[in-house]
């Protein structure tokens, strides 16, 4: 892994968090029609959180390349309580 470029293990970094978040979407959806939540609701729910992480994930990484005060773990924590608030 040391070998690969920074561009390689961001890009890997990229689709494992991807990967993730389309499995763990799926068990938002039946967490939600538990819930009681029709499927119309679900999918804005899902697809709204999507929306918005695909919108603050850039923002989020160019606030850590600027600010070197914050570690990338403590914006990642941030981005998914942003995230869990937003659902």
């Amino acid at each position: 892994m040391k070998n690969l470029s920074l561009q390689t293990r961001y890009s890997i970094a990229q689709g494992l968090y991807w990967a993730a978040g389309c499995a763990l979407f799926g068990f938002a959806a039946v967490f939600l029609k538990e819930k009681g939540l029709g499927n119309t609701e679900i999918g804005l729910t899902v697809g709204l959180a999507s929306l918005a992480s695909c919108c603050l994930s850039p923002l989020l990484s160019s606030l850590a390349a600027k600010h070197n005060k914050i570690s990338i773990q403590e914006y990642l924590i941030l981005f998914l309580i942003i995230t869990m608030i937003l659902f």
